[in-house]
């Protein structure tokens, strides 16, 4: 991006140029040589603008798109760490921290199965990340409460959907 400003500076100097020139040229426009190749350099320095404008419109529209797959993620993420919040209203004993839900996203990461497709990989990460959620927080869970857990993550995920 930095790239392609400094190359639309450039631009907008030789245009500046130009017109300048212009205004100080005698009647014949094709007499003057340097005239003829600042407009020359004008115009291929916009050709590399306009491939380089092209280029980063393609990494934008990448970045959007994995940002995008991503989010999906993140609001995975987001339900499982304020249902796990919400536990606590059953009892003050199941209490948990942003920093543990970060461990089990770490671990999902490495258990989730690779895919070279990046949509197919992002729904393997979810999916380990919700497991993974779930049995940490079953394996702290009295059994009475277990049920009850399960039955809100099922709802939860349903509605998000």
């Amino acid at each position: 991006l930095e790239d392609v400003n400094a190359h639309m500076q450039r631009v907008k100097a030789l245009e500046t140029e130009i017109l300048a020139r212009l205004s100080a040229t005698p009647a014949n426009l094709l007499e003057d040589a340097s005239l003829i190749e600042a407009l020359s350099n004008t115009k291929k320095t916009w050709r590399e603008v306009q491939d380089r404008l092209k280029v980063a419109n393609d990494v934008e529209a990448k970045l959007q798109s994995s940002y995008e797959d991503l989010h999906s993620v993140a609001e995975r993420g987001s339900l499982l760490f304020f249902l796990m919040s919400s536990l606590a209203g059953i009892s003050r004993m199941y209490h948990t921290s942003l920093p543990h839900l970060q461990r089990i996203f770490s671990q999902a990461i490495e258990k989730a199965p690779f895919d070279a497709v990046s949509s197919k990989r992002i729904a393997n990460i979810s999916d380990a990340f919700t497991l993974q959620a779930f049995q940490a927080t079953s394996r702290g869970l009295l059994e009475r409460h277990k049920p009850v857990f399960t039955l809100l993550l099922a709802m939860r995920i349903q509605q998000a959907q």
